[in-house]
């Protein structure tokens, strides 16, 4: 599962229950490259402290789109997350959308937040990371230089650890 929002914090939503497992990683942890990092604890006191912290005090609303043939569990996973981010005071209009209206949408920038379920069609992590997040590839709305060198120097280097 990869979403992807176009915000510069460093956090990670973390779906409780039957529908999924706490992720290691960004990637699954079947690619080749896949780190295992210590994961965030689910903890909304602390999500309404850093909301507050970033001026939403009272939370705020946005959305998310993916595509109506994005996996089996898509709209459920979906629908969970928007879920606990309710719980937060963070209000998330669902977009499920056609494959077409989804890759224009996403082409153009045009989402706050995507979702999407097949991140590394290959099983290789660069397939996903350096294709789509250099600064180059503008499908993020973001640029990080010091992530594109980090990207770039682990498209040719692999470590075991």
């Amino acid at each position: 599962m990869l979403l992807r929002s176009r915000c510069s914090s460093r956090s990670t939503a973390v779906v409780p229950g039957d529908l999924a497992t706490v992720a290691q990683a960004p990637l699954a942890q079947g690619v080749i490259g896949a780190p295992k990092l210590t994961p965030y604890t689910y903890d909304q006191a602390k999500a309404k402290q850093l909301l507050t912290e970033a001026g939403y005090p009272n939370g705020f609303s946005t959305s998310m789109q993916w595509p109506l043939e994005g996996g089996p569990n898509i709209r459920a996973l979906a629908q969970a997350m928007i879920s606990d981010w309710a719980k937060i005071g963070v209000t998330v209009k669902p977009l499920e959308k056609e494959r077409a209206q989804w890759l224009e949408d996403f082409g153009k920038l045009d989402w706050d937040m995507n979702l999407q379920t097949d991140v590394t069609g290959t099983g290789d992590a660069d397939y996903t990371l350096a294709r789509l997040y250099v600064c180059s590839a503008k499908q993020n709305g973001y640029c990080n230089p010091a992530l594109d060198k980090l990207l770039l120097f682990t498209k040719v280097t692999v470590s075991g650890s």
